[in-house]
């Protein structure tokens, strides 16, 4: 029994131990990657990311497909301010508005100052929408739209790239095909709330048992876009001319 005990509050086996960052470590706005090199499947330092890296990680960490991870690489790579386009480190990502962006689920908008660090009192108003037991594609979009709604009332610049649509719509889902059921789009909300606040896969967390597929991410998408319009919020109207309207997912 004690055994049994024991084992549930392991993390996989195929997970290295969390360990925080350390005073040379650097960390970004993406709570998926920084729980990654929390892990130590991503480069611990958080620093010069390869493909290679991100693949690796992304398959052994929440089993994703590689086609996933190789478009999530493209997109980060922009964000390289050397402009290498072969690596980035987990900072770059908070460039705004190339794959950082406003009305995030758990950081402040750029507006306001560093949108890298997790911001508890953000989070907490997604969690205010998160009224139940789980998440589910639906409250998920609730928590969105919310957040979308205080970021259009509050920041003047707010706005959306492109790309950045594609990704708010992607992270809003992306936390329920890796702790909970990709056919139900529903999620238990303990092991993501924890997730997200910790930066760190829960006690007992095991990868999803099928390989996360674009199919699965795509379908997904498609219904938190059309939860969002039912919450009165078309993110496809969002656009505004920015800076580089070029663009959180894992998270």
């Amino acid at each position: 029994m004690k055994l049994t005990i024991f084992l549930a509050g392991l993390v996989s086996a195929q997970i290295p131990a969390f360990a925080p960052p350390g005073p040379d470590d650097v960390r970004g706005p993406c709570p998926g990657l920084n729980t990654l090199a929390n892990h130590g499947l991503l480069p611990r330092s958080g620093k010069n990311i390869t493909q290679a890296d991100l693949v690796t990680a992304m398959r052994q960490g929440v089993n994703q497909d590689e086609s996933i991870s190789v478009l999530l690489f493209r997109a980060a790579a922009q964000t390289n301010p050397s402009k290498d386009n072969v690596t980035f480190s987990l900072p770059d990502l908070g460039r705004h508005n190339i794959l950082e962006h406003d009305a995030s689920l758990s950081r402040q908008d750029a507006f306001f100052g560093d949108p890298n660090p997790f911001n508890q009192t953000i989070f907490d108003e997604t969690l205010a929408q998160w009224t139940e037991d789980t998440i589910s594609v639906n409250t998920s979009a609730k928590g969105r739209a919310a957040r979308i709604r205080t970021s259009n009332a509050t920041n003047p610049e707010f706005g959306l790239s492109r790309l950045a649509q594609a990704f708010t719509t992607g992270e809003s889902v992306a936390f329920i095909m890796v702790f909970g059921d990709v056919q139900t789009g529903v999620a238990p909300k303990a092991p993501v709330q924890f997730f997200f606040e910790k930066e760190q896969f829960p006690p007992g967390y095991a990868p999803p048992a099928n390989v996360v597929t674009n199919t699965n991410l795509q379908d997904l998408s498609q219904r938190l876009g059309q939860a969002l319009v039912a919450e009165g919020v078309n993110i496809s109207t969002l656009a505004r001319p920015r800076r580089r309207d070029v663009h959180g997912g894992f998270w």
